[in-house]
């Protein structure tokens, strides 16, 4: 048996050729509607494309934004246009290009933020990939408090910029950074007599489940000092701590509790 070839046929050359034609009459017509189809085109020539991110209906626009190959000067564009469903559509695309985007700089990114529309900015915020220091950085400086709560919930603030947010002025924001894992000891310290109340039973609730976890891993003198601090919390603090473990660790949640029953038993 002879193996297949793959080598491109004239015929299917041909018909690239057509579909390409097709496209670029789709770009330049006069409907709407065409244009927008156009811009999700799977083939698009850089002529047409920027044709179509220039276009005065912002659905076309929008359209083109959502594509992985928007050259950069294009999407730097479209990432301050006064539609915000265009700059929406580009966030949303920029956002979900799976890489580690931790080295170097990321001028899209830095454009998206410099824009006015805070639900754009929100994605910039959640987006699941590592971000290099200075987009987080802006983030947590960001004129919404939705935004920077966002931003306090992310797994690569690092001590030093939960630490910022720790001090935020929205009690929302300072929740946030109590409640994230990665937040320091230090921090969490002075965090516990915040002015607000749900921001201490954050950091409330980080401190029992700290505590039975040490239970939970521990022995000696470790697990006598943690069964101090489990000593020193109401039932209900206890059960806070365990609400906070399912979320956080829901592996641990069931060991937790045998030992919170162990602790329990041990301490009358």
């Amino acid at each position: 048996m002879t193996a297949t070839s793959h080598r491109p046929t004239r015929k299917s050359e041909g018909g690239r050729a057509k579909a390409a034609a097709k496209t670029t009459l789709l770009a330049s017509s006069p409907i709407d509607k065409d244009r927008r189809k156009a811009g999700g085109a799977k083939s698009l020539s850089e002529a047409d494309l920027r044709r179509l991110c220039a276009d005065e209906d912002w659905k076309v626009r929008a359209a083109a934004a959502a594509r992985s190959d928007l050259p950069e000067d294009v999407a730097l564009r479209l990432a301050s246009d006064a539609e915000w469903h265009v700059a929406m559509a580009l966030a949303r695309a920029w956002s979900t290009r799976r890489r580690d985007r931790s080295e170097g700089s990321e001028p899209i990114a830095s454009a998206l933020l410099s824009g006015p529309h805070v639900a754009v900015r929100t994605i910039v915020a959640e987006t699941p990939y590592i971000l290099p220091r200075g987009i987080l950085d802006a983030l947590t400086r960001d004129s919404s408090a939705d935004v920077r709560k966002r931003a306090a919930t992310r797994f690569d603030m690092g001590p030093g910029l939960l630490g910022r947010v720790a001090k935020d002025a929205c009690a929302d924001v300072r929740q946030a950074a109590a409640e994230n894992p990665f937040v320091s000891d230090e921090t969490l310290v002075w965090m516990a007599s915040d002015k607000d109340m749900a921001v201490q039973y954050a950091v409330l609730r980080r401190r029992v489940a700290a505590a039975t976890l040490i239970l939970a891993s521990s022995g000696g003198s470790i697990r006598s000092h943690a069964l101090k601090e489990l000593a020193g919390f109401s039932r209900h603090e206890v059960l806070e701590a365990l609400a906070y473990l399912a979320e956080h660790h829901p592996g641990r949640k069931e060991r937790a509790e045998a030992v919170l029953r162990e602790a329990a038993a041990e301490s009358t």
